[in-house]
């Protein structure tokens, strides 16, 4: 009998935190190649110059990166730090994460030009898919810009940290980089945290800042903090995180400052802290009273030590007199020895052109920056849906909770915002019972202003822009909730464009017919799930058999749209669904294959784009190979080969009967070779399961395999992926051949039908593919219709193949290496966002 299991195995998940670091993490496959080009553009805002020599940095096998947090309106600043830094740190990445969306096509222009150059730019909700918290949600609507870009700080550095760097160092935009990080670096050899004070030595004079002021906005300067890859820091990013989503916001008179004030704590509370007081690092307005700085042979020097990085916080690009906007000890008269070292900074920020970016305005400007302090009621706001996606409902469904009328005619916000005022409290105390005091504030706000000096303003900007439809952005729509290929396009497809920074809103179709994510996968996403499409473009991730019947039940999601379908298909000659296109204005295919089939019957008024599958690694692997051979009742020596595919795709069309044919010709009673079929729906399918139980049992191979039938998370199936030695595939057609993919990535080698989109990305080189001819379908089935052709593929060349994988165990090592190269390049990041800022720009 054929070993069914039971997939239980995978349920206790052994997480990054409780596995320990090194045995989940992916090390960052890159390699640095400086380049420089030089670049001369006159830009269309304001005519500026942008004359600037950017590096090349192509990362590879880096166990260290250096990253900085912006907003647009400071990316000028962020290219300064990047570009100091690579000239004097060939060996370690550097990261730009944009806390911001790009909104409209000279945005787009302008860091579509950064990524052809690239820069490592990422966008801030590309973290999520790397970290267990969603807590940074919840912050977007409380905090200011500056809130927010600090408050990001330890999300987007366990994100690195998870992707598998073992140094992390985060650095402020407003900083210039001289020498190499050297010192740094062998720190955090014995340390897992290193700290900058913001003064080593007392001030003498009574000056601003003083000690107060220092102990007020924190001892450690957070515009450096440097950490390594130990459960100690993972505790200790967590922490900080939660404290940040309440408490990350900036009130000095009541002790809070953004990040930066928590670390005072940080010593105490954590191991393994290094007090880092090498006067050549982080050096800035505040210290400069106890460095002495000169320039000798080439090197500025700081207490005779060289000078690492200057921290430029508050320096004006223009008119300088203070050499700082915080201070007031030093005017740029008196540091004549660092004046020729502040102007070569400025002129590098200026070689940036910050007049293309400074005016940008920041994605979340109209709904957040309502300070915490006037909104401590956000803690009750659970039943509310929180303007992480600014779509209409959200806006009007906080606008409604913000005006109601809590005490006869004083509203919540109200009531709120005179709790955060001793003043007012004051001169109107007892505004619940006192008639009078509660008649005397309400003519204050209507007849003194005061409304339009409070954050009172903010209800009507969101109360407009809930009106508001022209937002650039993406609508996808389809079933981003069933377990089936075409929803895990769409949710890549997310997750690439959240990387490129591109607002996007849900549009989720449930679907009766097809197993549910469960809720943890949800999570990721759910909050851009919106009522009603909110931008001008739609893409839906519907196939051309089924546009119809999503415009027959939603009507309302085509009109006043721009409206894209991605389509799959699978055959290269035949295409049915003609009447689909007159829905439509554009579709997106992302395989040749599909292409070849759809451009022969594409209306002239439609356009037909390819682009390249937006791939994701969007899985963590939870369990050891060897763990999950045990609990299947395999040993650690077996060869195990391993199929998966959905019944609802088709079962003639998958084809596992020719792929149980070959195993048997290559393999019977070998009972140290197995063959793992993971197959979905298959009780809605019980005729064709049948078929495969008897072949199997015709066969004689019933002991060798092992069918696993129930739905699995991406982390679970991907686990399971993991532990087999080869992935095969005898498919008749694919559109793509997503599970091929993934095992490639994974440094399987893989042996694939040479027919179907998965040429897409496989080759000679890279895989192992089966000969075929070319048959006619004996009869209609789905969508397909009989006669059409469509592969056979050979079992006979199938099973030889699976000989060389078993038999030729260094040639079969150096396959699934090539594979994991060629996929990963093929399917970078910076790729799929030029084609994207493409299709935004043209569409």
């Amino acid at each position: 009998m054929v070993q069914n299991f039971k997939i239980n195995l995978y349920k206790v998940k052994k997480t990054f935190k409780e596995e320990g670091l090194n045995s989940v993490i992916h090390k960052v496959n890159k390699k640095i190649h400086l380049k420089k080009n030089s670049i001369k553009e006159k830009y269309r805002k304001k005519d500026v110059k942008f004359k600037k020599t950017l590096i090349q940095h192509n990362i590879n096998n880096n166990e260290s990166a250096m990253f900085t947090i912006v907003s647009k309106n400071y990316m000028h600043y962020a290219l300064s730090v990047r570009e100091s830094f690579l000239q004097n740190n060939k060996d370690t990445s550097f990261y730009i994460f944009l806390m911001d969306k790009l909104t409209t096509k000279e945005e787009i222009e302008i860091f579509q030009e950064l990524n052809e150059h690239n820069i490592q730019i990422i966008g801030f909700e590309e973290i999520e898919s790397k970290i267990d918290s969603l807590l940074v949600n919840k912050m977007l609507f409380k905090y200011t810009i500056l809130e927010m870009n600090t408050g990001v700080k330890p999300f987007a550095m366990e994100y690195l940290l998870n992707i598998g760097f073992e140094k992390v160092i985060y650095i402020d935009p407003d900083i210039c980089f001289y020498q190499p990080i050297t010192e740094i670096l062998s720190s955090l050899d014995k340390y897992d945290i290193l700290l900058t004070p913001h003064i080593l030595e007392p001030y003498f004079d009574q000056k601003s800042p003083s000690e107060l002021d220092i102990m007020k906005g924190g001892v450690y300067n957070l515009g450096f903090i440097a950490v390594k890859n130990t459960k100690n820091v993972i505790s200790f990013t967590h922490w900080w995180q939660e404290r940040l989503s309440e408490y990350g916001y900036s009130d000095i008179k009541n002790g809070m400052f953004t990040d930066q004030k928590w670390m005072d704590l940080t010593p105490s509370l954590f191991h393994k802290v290094c007090i880092f007081k090498d006067p050549g690092h982080n050096v800035a307005y505040w210290n400069l009273h106890e460095r002495n700085m000169e320039f000798n042979n080439g090197i500025w020097y700081v207490n005779d030590k060289p000078l690492v990085f200057f921290h430029y916080s508050g320096l004006p690009l223009h008119d300088i007199v203070s050499i700082s906007k915080h201070q007031n000890r030093f005017n740029i008269n008196d540091v004549e020895n660092i004046k020729s070292l502040i102007f070569e900074y400025i002129n590098l920020v200026k070689s940036f052109a910050p007049d293309r970016f400074k005016d940008m305005e920041y994605y979340y400007s109209n709904v957040s920056g309502t300070k915490y302090k006037y909104l401590d009621f956000l803690r009750t706001l659970d039943e509310l849906s929180l303007p992480y996606l600014p779509c209409k409902e959200n806006f009007k469904q906080i606008v409604s909770y913000f005006k109601h009328t809590s005490v006869e005619d004083i509203s919540i916000f109200e009531r709120s915002y005179w709790n955060a005022r001793d003043d007012l409290q004051n001169v109107f105390p007892d505004i619940e019972t006192n008639k009078e005091s509660r008649s005397n504030f309400k003519n204050w706000i209507l007849h003194e202003k005061a409304y339009h000096i409070s954050q009172f303003q903010q209800l009507d900007q969101i109360e407009q822009l809930s009106n508001k439809d022209s937002l650039l952005g993406l609508n996808l729509i389809g079933y981003h909730s069933s377990i089936i290929g075409v929803a895990e396009a769409g949710r890549l497809f997310m997750q690439k464009a959240a990387y490129s920074s591109i607002p996007l809103s849900l549009y989720n179709i449930n679907s009766e017919y097809h197993a549910q994510l469960n809720q943890d996968e949800l999570n990721g996403f759910s909050s851009k799930f919106a009522k009603d499409p909110m931008f001008h473009k739609n893409i839906f991730f519907i196939n051309a058999d089924q546009i119809n019947n999503v415009h027959n039940f939603f009507p309302h999601l085509f009109q006043a749209k721009y409206n894209v379908a991605v389509w799959w298909w699978e055959f290269d000659n035949y295409f049915s669904f003609v009447d689909s296109f007159k829905y439509l204005n554009e579709v997106i295919v992302f395989t040749d294959f599909v292409k070849k089939a759809i451009e022969k019957v594409t209306p002239s008024n439609i356009k037909l784009r390819k682009m390249t599958y937006p791939f994701v690694k969007n899985w963590d692997i939870l369990q050891s190979s060897n763990d999950v051979r045990r609990q299947l009742g395999l040993n650690e020596e077996d060869f195990i080969f391993m199929y998966a595919f959905d019944m609802f795709s088709g079962f003639e069309r998958k084809n596992p009967l020719a792929l149980i044919e070959a195993f048997s010709n290559a393999f019977r009673k070998q009972m140290d070779i197995k063959l793992i079929l993971k197959i979905g729906h298959a009780a809605n399918f019980q005729d064709e399961k049948k078929k495969l139980l008897n072949l199997i049992e015709k066969n004689g191979i019933q002991e060798q395999v092992i069918i696993l039938e129930d739905a699995l998370t991406r982390n679970e199936l991907m686990t399971l992926v993991n532990a087999a030695d080869c992935y095969i595939s005898l498919h008749r057609s694919e559109g793509l051949g997503l599970g091929m993919l993934e095992a490639m990535y994974l440094g399987k080698p893989v042996i694939a039908t040479n027919y179907g989109g998965n040429l897409e990305f496989m080759n000679s080189e890279n895989s192992l593919l089966v000969d075929y001819t070319l048959v006619p379908l004996e009869n209609d089935f789905g969508p397909y219709k009989k006669g059409w052709l469509w592969a056979n593929p050979d079992v006979t060349h199938a099973s030889s193949l699976m000989e060389k994988v078993v038999y030729q165990k260094d040639y079969a090592k150096k396959l699934g290496a090539m594979a994991s190269s060629s996929v990963k390049k093929q399917f970078a990041n910076d790729l799929f966002s030029t084609e994207l800022y493409n299709f935004l720009l043209e569409s």
